[in-house]
């Protein structure tokens, strides 16, 4: 569970108080003519935190029990007043949350121990959403799934520094990938985890500043090794003259035709998701404007501002933007052009665009050849041609992004449609059956700096919660004239 709205050291300090809470709020023992009933009132009380304390938790919860017939019985006499009766039903009611609490802690701290944050998370989610759970309890449980979070980022942060120690930076830029991308971590946990993989990427690059070649013994010559050929320069993308190019906010943007154009993935592609990716269709489009490259963080500035501590550079993609953010840039964007009408595109036109067929009688066929060996199912000879073209996992030498338009583009000239960083995009539609269900959720195409080939092709598809932030999205823009 993910609760990037809530302030993480509060949670923790909820968590932290709210035993000592529940204790103080169990009512004292009524001074009332039924002494039997406050007799039964005080050992139970006694009992129930002799228990705790050694964590029987059975014999905690039977003290308690016994005690609840006791009230039955002082009621049937008639001596006790209906306000001792409520206090002491109270009682009852508080004991229990505090025995159910006592429990999850040392369920917790067990699982600490043992460093099995997964099923701590586990627990406390199941926790949360049991019907039985009450308010103050969900709260303590949220407060609880802080203090997993803290003790996995230092143990996170410990292993990091023994990796950095024996020079395992792929290892570690791996690792700290996969957390960041698991959705298991609030804000403040995420900059932490980006801070640790800023850490690593510094240590790199020190390291192979330092790093010199030997140098060879006097009065030897070195061996003659035939130096390759310069590989050839490849070919400028062809001229399309029908492709106005505006220029906005520092992005450019090239015009994609109206047609009817085929979306969509066949059965036999070799990675292709049937859960989340429609077959092939035909679909409609009209004229649109869509930006060269991803969204920068100079151009996502100069309209909101905004400081990225890392992975930063003018020309770096502005990352680690949810969907709200995108779609407020695109707001104010429209507002201080006049000109133009900006959004995220949707799923529609982001992938006409991907595939950058030169007219729409072209037909099913793609441009780029990486996706004709898609198509034939060489996997292997497939993702060794997209490395022209995209920043993935398979060829990544740092810890993040890279600047924008550093790979080739494809028949649009429009830079990291695969790769770098995964953008978001509108739901359409003409896909509403391939949306799971869920209203909270909202597309990511293209795949990232971390992301394996098959996520990157044209038809891969994502779906996540549109509150994310992370440093492997981030989006381009479409635009309109007004």
């Amino acid at each position: 569970m993910r609760s990037s709205s809530r302030d993480l050291p509060l949670r923790l300090a909820l968590s932290a108080v709210l035993l000592s809470w529940l204790a103080a709020c169990e009512p004292p023992p009524p001074r009332t003519q039924d002494k039997e009933l406050q007799a039964h009132w005080q050992r139970a009380r006694q009992e129930v935190d002799g228990a705790l304390k050694g964590h029987d938790f059975d014999r905690a919860q039977a003290a308690l029990e016994r005690f609840d017939q006791e009230i039955a019985r002082a009621e049937g006499r008639g001596v006790a007043t209906s306000e001792d009766l409520e206090r002491a039903r109270q009682f009852l009611g508080t004991s229990r949350e505090r025995i159910e609490t006592t429990r999850i802690t040392a369920q917790i701290d067990d699982y600490l121990d043992r460093g099995s944050f997964p099923l701590a998370r586990s627990f406390l989610r199941l926790c949360l959403y049991s019907p039985a759970s009450s308010e103050e309890r969900m709260r303590f449980c949220e407060g609880q799934l802080g203090r997993v979070e803290t003790a996995q980022l230092d143990a996170v942060e410990r292993q990091v520094e023994e990796d950095l120690a024996r020079e395992s930076y792929d290892k570690t830029a791996g690792y700290l990938g996969l957390y960041l991308n698991a959705g298991e971590f609030s804000d403040p946990g995420l900059e932490r985890l980006e801070g640790l993989l800023a850490r690593a990427e510094e240590a790199r690059q020190v390291r192979l500043a330092g790093h010199t070649p030997p140098v060879p013994p006097p009065h030897s010559s070195p061996p003659t090794v035939p130096l390759p050929s310069p590989p050839a320069p490849a070919p400028p993308p062809p001229a399309l003259s029908s492709i106005r190019e505006p220029e906005v906010a520092g992005l450019r943007f090239v015009e994609v035709a109206s047609g009817r154009y085929q979306i969509g993935t066949p059965p036999g592609e070799p990675g292709r998701d049937p859960v989340l990716e429609p077959e092939p269709r035909i679909v409609a489009v009209e004229t649109f404007f869509i930006s060269t490259t991803e969204v920068t963080q100079e151009s996502y500035v100069q309209i909101v501002p905004r400081i990225w501590k890392h992975f930063s550079g003018p020309r770096f993609p502005a990352h680690s933007v949810n969907y709200a953010d995108a779609e407020e840039f695109c707001r104010r964007l429209s507002e201080e052009d006049g000109r133009m009408v900006f959004s995220l595109p949707t799923e529609i036109e982001w992938e006409v665009a991907v595939r950058a067929l030169l007219s729409p009688s072209e037909g099913p066929v793609v441009g780029q050849p990486k996706h004709r060996e898609r198509f034939q199912g060489d996997l292997d000879r497939a993702a060794l041609t997209l490395q022209s073209y995209a920043l993935f996992r398979d060829n990544k030498t740092g810890s993040g992004p890279i600047e924008v338009g550093q790979k080739s583009p494809n028949r649009f000239r429009l830079y990291d449609m695969h790769g770098n960083v995964a953008e978001w995009t509108r739901r359409v539609p003409e896909l509403e059956g391939w949306y799971r269900g869920s209203l909270v959720e909202q597309p990511l195409r293209g795949g990232s700096f971390l992301s394996a080939y098959e996520r990157c092709r044209a038809g891969a598809r994502a779906l996540e919660p549109e509150a994310t932030r992370r440093p492997t999205i981030g989006f381009r823009i479409v635009a309109r004239p007004r």
